[in-house]
């Protein structure tokens, strides 16, 4: 793993299988799911969850969004929300 992430946003997470690769360091872990049943697991594993990006106020080094998108109603307003939320050399990750 990079050395310069600290902070990662995982959206549609789900269990956070994602989020387990980086559980042993020192990095933030944020969720975004819509389930509460798995919004309560996440947080179980330590890991800072919502059901709404709109409550997020930090700026994130990764977020990854796998098999979201064609979901969405306007996905193009999801991805001007994840603009002003990565940091300038920020990665998206979609999957």
């Amino acid at each position: 793993m990079a050395s310069h992430i600290k902070t990662v946003l995982d959206y549609g997470s789900g269990d956070g299988h994602f989020l387990d690769k980086f559980k042993h360091s020192d990095v933030l872990l944020y969720a975004v799911e819509a389930n509460e049943k798995l919004i309560k697991k996440l947080e179980s594993a330590g890991i800072i969850a919502y059901t709404d990006i709109s409550r997020i106020s930090c700026n994130f080094d990764v977020i990854r969004l796998n098999h979201v998108l064609e979901h969405l109603k306007n996905p193009k307003e999801l991805l001007a929300v994840f603009h002003k939320l990565l940091k300038d050399d920020g990665e998206l990750i979609i999957g």
